[in-house]
């Protein structure tokens, strides 16, 4: 696990997860919540999605 505060100081690695910190991040009775969208595109042309 690596913290980095610069963009440009990320070393070229095969897989990367990012995420930005949130400085105040918006409560839900006085808790952290988060909301997650799965996509699978199947095709490209036509274009055809499943989003759960």
């Amino acid at each position: 696990i690596q913290v980095c505060c610069d963009y440009e100081r990320i070393q070229p690695m095969d897989n990367y997860i990012i995420q930005e910190y949130v400085q105040e991040p918006y409560l839900l009775d006085g808790f952290k919540f988060d909301l997650r969208i799965y996509a699978l595109v199947t095709s490209c042309d036509p274009l055809r999605m499943f989003i759960f």
